[in-house]
This record gives structure tokens, C-alpha cells and sequence, in this order.
């Protein structure tokens, strides 16, 4: 069998050790990237290409794709381009629960991962939060389940869906990779296309677009979320139907988002563990790194550190997630996108103070905010500026709602740069 992996990074190199353990011989595997290729096992071949187009792939029998490069960039005569999440799905022994969403989907995975393992099951959580799932595929037990975070990237030319398919909010987002809303839509339909009648989807019905992708899956069982007869909130409980499950109080996840995050979790649960277990997850449940996180209190000021919105949906919920003043820092790199709708809805946030404006999108996020923004050449700059302004009560939230690769390597270095400039002041 020979093997081509296009791009070294997490999931590459997840590649490349898995078939070698499974006996695939070291020179029919070779690995292209556009940046490094540092650090191949002995024996592996190595290619450093412009464009991945320039190469013609017909010869392997399976190129795998990082999330990172685009199927139609791709060259071959052969139907044989696959993805970790699309091999993982196809190998995987025991029940996969899916998790999409534009933003949220990492906490949401994750609540539900800690609601299915607080029986003590094994729950595996992978793909977009960050570890490869073939890094567990030989470990999986029959008893097992398995949490997937997918993210559109890896979904856009699935051709197999998780037997529970889990949809939160949907909204504009990765459009400089994929053109349209349009293509967007579909590439995250696959979570549901091609599902079997006896699989069940979950969607937030408060939303559109994660309604139409429901109603892409042949499965019979449609849930949907919030709702009477399923998870919903009342009286301040978390219930499904007419059981109550436990207060909300026991989540201590801030925003009403969180909330939702949970009943979708509950929905997608519901009927393989107990109340009492679902109620155990929940208040077991913590925050996830850079999202939403406390970072200090200095004071009476709080400091979060919400460095995982790479869009504007997100940054719009956490901005809502606080009752009390809040100063936001914002922006980052340019993906095209239209901010108007964006910016009219930071101006109508009564308990919005200033908007802290950096990367390349901050002159663009100016012109709509007007007075309410100021601009800044560095982060520590505009932290210094936040902690100037900020009095007791009120919440510095760093929330960018635009992708890092201007100003730093990614988002978990736009966070711990935030978090050691926050902890020195």
C-alpha cells in the first residue's frame, strides 16, 4: 500500500505513525507540505511543494488531507483522497457522537463527553479540539463511545456520518476558505447526509441552518433542542420533558450560550446514561482553555480570556455572556468578511463601555464603531489601555472575533500572550 499525507502538523504525524504500526513499510509513505517536514521517521520521504496541485497523486492507493488543505486542490486521476475523520468514522468499532457547530462546538463536545463518562464509561473526545482521533483508534473498547468535534474542514467531503449527529448554531464562517455561506452549509451537512434511518441528529431549533442540516439526515429520530418535550430550561432547572434534571446553578459555565451548549448535550445523551449521571456531568463540567476563561481578578475587575472566537458570532455571545460593564478587546486577520451587521450589534450592547480594536481588521472595525473604539499596534498596548479604563465591577474581555494568523501563531498563543500580559499587571 502506498500513502501520501498532505501536511505535517497533528494530524500528519498521527498519519504517518499509525500505518507504520500497522505495517505499512516507511518508503511508501511520503509525506508533502508547504512549510516544514522536519522531524520524518527514518525512511519516509519528505516533499516540500508550492501548491499540492502541482503534484500528481494517482499513483497512491490513499492521500490523506489535513483540515488545512482544500480537496479541490488536490491532483489525482483515482478516487483516493480521504481525511483522519473520514478513515475514523469508516474503522471506528463502537458509537460516534458528532459534534458541529460555527462556535461552541469545543464546549459542547466536551460537556457531553463528561455527561456520557460519568458512569465511569471510557469516552473518547477528538478531531477538532485538538487530538487526533487515529492516536485512539486501537485502544477503543467495546464499551466505549466516542465524542467527535468536527469542524467544517474536516467535514466537507465526508462521505460517512456519526450514528448521533449533534448541530448547534450555525452562522457565517471560513468564507476566504470556501467562498460561499452557501458551500458552508453544505460542507457541514455531511455531519448528517449520510446517516441511516436508525441513527438519531440533534439540532438547536432556534436556528435555521442548523435546521435545514437536520433535515438533510435520512434518521428517523429528530431531536431538537430547546424544546417542551425535550431538554429545555424552567424555573431555573435543566428538564426533559416533564422531568427535571438538576438547577442550572450546578453548570458553572458563564452565559446563557453555556446553557444551550448543555441541552445539547442533554439531548444527544438522553437515553444512555441516567438523570442522575447527566446531572453528576454537569456539575462536574469546567471551562475549556481560552474560552471564556477567568484569568485573574485585579481590583474587582475581572479578566477573560476568549481567545478561541476566531468569528464574530462568538465574540457576540460573550459579550452577551456578562450582565455588567464590559470592555472588550477585539479583532485579528482579514477573512473578507462584511462586519456591518457586527458592528451595529456591539453598538446596540447597553453594557459595552470601549471596544479595544487590534490586527488588520481594526481600521474596518473602527469606521462602523466609531467613538466607542480605539486602536492599538500591540495587544499589551491595548490591555494596558483596558486596565486604564476598567473600575471595580467591571470585565475586561478579550474576545477577537477574527482568526490570529496576523499578529501570532494561532489562537492558543493569542490567548497565553493575553494571560501573561494579564498577570503581570
Amino acid at each position: 500500500m502506498k500513502i501520501a499525507m498532505l501536511g505535517y502538523g497533528i494530524e500528519g504525524k498521527s498519519v504517518v505513525l499509525y500505518f507504520l504500526q500497522h505495517g505499512v513499510v516507511k518508503n511508501n509513505i511520503t509525506v508533502l507540505d508547504q512549510k516544514s517536514v522536519e522531524g520524518l521517521p527514518e525512511g519516509v520521504e519528505g516533499k516540500i511543494v508550492k501548491e499540492f496541485a502541482d503534484v500528481d497523486l494517482s499513483d497512491y492507493d490513499m492521500v490523506f488531507r489535513t483540515p488545512t488543505v482544500l480537496p479541490e486542490k488536490i491532483r489525482t486521476s483515482r478516487d483516493n483522497v480521504t481525511s483522519v475523520s473520514e478513515y475514523f468514522f469508516e474503522k471506528c468499532p463502537v458509537k460516534i457522537f458528532g459534534v458541529t457547530a460555527t462556535k461552541g462546538k469545543g464546549t459542547m463536545s466536551t460537556i457531553l463527553a463528561t455527561i456520557l463518562g460519568a458512569n465511569g464509561r471510557k469516552v473518547w473526545l477528538v478531531g477538532n479540539i485538538g487530538v487526533s482521533a487515529l492516536d485512539i483508534l486501537d485502544e477503543i473498547g467495546p464499551n466505549d463511545l466516542v465524542v467527535y468535534e468536527l469542524g467544517v474542514s474536516q467535514a466537507r467531503d465526508m462521505k460517512v456520518s456519526p450514528q448521533v449527529a449533534v448541530v448547534g448554531t450555525i452562522a457565517a464562517d471560513h468564507l476566504d476558505l470556501l467562498g460561499t455561506f452557501e458551500k458552508y452549509i453544505d460542507a457541514k451537512k455531511n455531519i448528517a447526509r449520510y446517516q441511516k434511518p436508525e441513527d438519531t441528529v440533534v439540532f438547536y431549533g432556534k436556528n435555521k441552518y442548523s435546521r435545514e442540516i437536520a433535515e438533510t439526515s435520512p434518521a428517523k429520530n429528530h431531536i431538537e433542542f430547546p424544546s417542551d418535550s425535550g431538554a429545555h430550561v424552567e424555573d431555573g432547572w435543566f428538564c426533559y420533558g416533564a422531568e427535571k434534571i438538576c438547577e442550572v446553578s450546578e453548570l458553572k459555565l458563564p452565559g446563557w450560550h453555556n446553557i444551550e451548549n448543555a441541552l445539547a448535550a442533554i439531548s444527544a445523551a438522553w437515553g444512555y446514561v441516567t438523570v442522575e449521571e447527566i446531572k453528576k456531568g454537569i456539575s462536574e463540567m469546567r471551562g475549556l482553555p481560552h474560552r471564556i476563561e477567568l484569568v485573574r481578578e485585579l481590583e474587582g475587575v475581572r479578566y477573560y480570556d476568549d481567545n478561541f472566537s476566531s468569528a464574530t458570532p462568538a465574540t457576540e455571545v460573550a459579550v452577551k455572556a456578562f450582565d455588567g460593564p464590559v470592555i472588550l478587546i477585539g479583532g485579528g486577520f482579514d477573512r473578507g468578511l462584511d462586519y456591518k451587521e457586527f458592528t451595529e450589534y456591539l453598538k446596540k450592547q447597553e453594557n459595552l463601555k470601549k471596544v479595544l480594536l487590534i490586527g488588520q481588521i481594526k481600521d474596518r472595525l473602527a469606521d462602523g464603531l466609531g467613538g466607542l473604539s480605539e486602536q492599538f499596534e500591540t495587544l499589551e498596548d491595548a490591555v494596558m489601555r483596558a486596565k486604564e479604563l476598567a473600575v471595580e465591577g467591571d470585565v475586561v474581555l478579550m474576545s477577537p472575533g477574527a482568526a490570529s494568523f496576523d499578529m501570532f501563531k494561532n489562537f492558543e498563543d493569542r490567548g497565553e500572550q493575553f494571560q501573561r500580559i494579564v498577570r503581570v499587571l
